[in-house]
């Protein structure tokens, strides 16, 4: 009788387990669906820069200028004799080898090696740092090296278009382009820019229309408005010490 009633019950089991499992499967696809658009926004937030890049390729300022921003890694001293390095970008301003970038990504530095774009290396402890900006101009010993021409006579004003071309997240000469969006501070002092900034952006090249430095990325800001993109922060180069 026991094993009638077991041979019985053996259908209802396997149905019951092909529901559950159904059931899973469907409740898996639900959370895919409901998690997938979040994941995508979050991406393109993050990465946008990537479809602004592939939009320059080609373009005349972004080509000529890339082969002078260089990515540069900093060995700096942290506590009880360890160390720590940092990453950003810089951007070459004479034949020699003239590299200009932020101030917290070199101070203190015991060592600065700096890579243009088809490999050539670069190591040196020679740099100085700007009084009063986050600016440092690094030296080394290069020769008939790609670089750029500053824009010291260029005032910019809000709705001026500029380019930039920095490192973030571990790419590599990646452009965007944007608008001057502001001076926080009042003209002459930082401005901002309508794109948005990530790690490895410090010390990325602004330049102007003829591919000229205007400005150095340092820092990001975000709008008080919730849910706003960050937007690039920049010192200008004119007026500054640079050569």
């Amino acid at each position: 009788m026991m094993e009638g009633m077991e041979e019985e019950l053996q259908p209802e089991r396997r149905r019951f387990g092909c529901l559950f499992r159904g059931m899973t499967i469907l409740l898996l696809l639900s959370m895919v669906v409901l998690i997938l658009p979040s994941f995508q926004g979050l991406w393109s937030r993050r990465h946008g820069f990537l479809e602004q890049n592939r939009e320059l390729r080609g373009d005349p300022v972004a080509e000529m200028a890339r082969p002078a921003v260089v990515s540069l890694e900093a060995l700096l001293p942290t506590g009880l004799g360890g160390s720590a390095r940092s990453r950003g970008t810089g951007f070459n301003i004479s034949p020699e080898g003239t590299i200009v970038t932020n101030r917290h990504l070199v101070e203190d530095a015991l060592e600065i090696r700096i890579r243009f774009e088809g490999g050539a290396v670069f190591s040196t402890t020679e740099y100085r740092l700007l009084p009063g900006v986050d600016v440092a101009v690094v030296d080394i010993d290069g020769r008939d090296l790609p670089h750029l021409e500053l824009a010291r006579d260029v005032r910019l004003r809000e709705g001026d278009t500029v380019t930039v071309i920095g490192n973030p997240l571990g790419f590599q000469k990646i452009s965007q382009r944007g608008e001057v969006a502001g001076f926080p501070a009042g003209p002459g002092g930082p401005f901002e820019i309508g794109i948005s900034v990530n790690p490895g952006n410090s010390g990325s090249p602004v330049l102007d229309g003829e591919g000229r430095v205007v400005g150095v990325v340092f820092a990001s800001l975000r709008p008080g408005a919730e849910g706003a993109e960050t937007r690039a922060l920049a010192v200008e180069v004119r007026g500054l010490e640079l050569e």
